[in-house]
């Protein structure tokens, strides 16, 4: 009997202790994230202080774009312009009036043999 409230009181003390944890590590957290985020606010406002001093407009920031054409060229891809050099579009389909894509897949279905193996049993049995 006294082993049982030994034990009961152990796991009770574990439980405790690791709530502190608990709470210890979600405070610390909750710190680092609001150091993060006046960290971040405080290196935004010395960029704009640097972009201000040297009058700079381009201070580490990258102004040029990121792709391989000129903006000004580029109508990207729904402007007709290939995105990689050497590659051309393909010529759009000829539409068949006699048969559409569904048509031909049920004609495929209704014209299929089933296999002689497929009506006996599988597995034991």
């Amino acid at each position: 009997m006294i082993l049982s409230w030994v034990v009961t009181a152990l796991a009770l003390g574990v439980a405790v202790l690791a709530w502190m944890h608990t709470r210890r590590t979600a405070r610390r957290v909750e710190q680092l994230s609001q150091m993060y985020w006046e960290l971040k606010y405080q290196h935004g406002e010395l960029r704009a202080r640097l972009q201000q001093l040297t009058g700079d407009a381009s201070a580490g920031v990258n102004t040029k774009p990121t792709g391989g054409a000129s903006p000004g060229r580029n109508q990207g891809r729904s402007g007709g312009v290939v995105d990689a050099p050497g590659k051309k579009h393909r010529p759009p389909t000829r539409p068949e009036p006699d048969a559409s894509h569904v048509q031909s897949q049920a004609a495929k279905v209704r014209a299929a043999k089933t296999m002689v193996k497929t009506n006996r049993r599988r597995g034991r049995g």
